[in-house]
């Protein structure tokens, strides 16, 4: 099993891996947060309008939200301009790409599931400037086990 810096890349990793999930987000258009520019958006948009690839979300965002005690946890944001169908499509991708399995941390830290702990409901970017629907999509893994040394 490979080890990855935190949860967040590990979700990262899966969700570029899944075939399910690249399949409902256009191509190349998987982030970590703060990765993901308006150019981005605004190139998947047209490339999606010219390929009429419209079952497919614009940009699928991971953002790992940390370590609390033994808990960590990341978010998932999908994101799309023609409203809820194809979000719902890409969130169930992303759900059944991380749930049950379990991922391997720096300093022996073992996580044996990952759980879905919520999602936030259809939103929306009020500015018009960016104009997305998005959904956020919650997760968390307990470390059963850790150890504190560094090698």
């Amino acid at each position: 099993m490979d080890e990855y810096a935190d949860l967040g890349a590990w979700a990262f990793a899966r969700l570029q891996a899944d075939t399910d999930v690249v399949a409902s987000v256009m191509p190349d258009m998987i982030f970590e947060a703060g990765d993901l520019r308006a150019e981005d958006i605004n190139a998947a948009q047209a490339k999606r309008k010219r390929e009429e690839l419209t079952d497919r979300v614009l940009a699928i965002v991971v953002i790992d939200s940390g370590q609390d005690g033994q808990n960590c946890s990341f978010s998932v944001l999908i994101y799309d301009r023609y409203g809820y169908t194809n979000i719902r499509t890409a969130r169930q991708a992303v759900i059944a790409a991380l749930i049950n399995c379990p991922a391997k941390l720096p300093r022996a830290a073992t996580i044996s599931e990952v759980k879905f702990t919520g999602r936030s409901g259809f939103g929306f970017s009020i500015d018009p400037k960016v104009d997305m629907d998005f959904e956020r999509v919650d997760f968390e893994g307990r470390i059963f086990a850790e150890t504190d040394t560094y090698f």
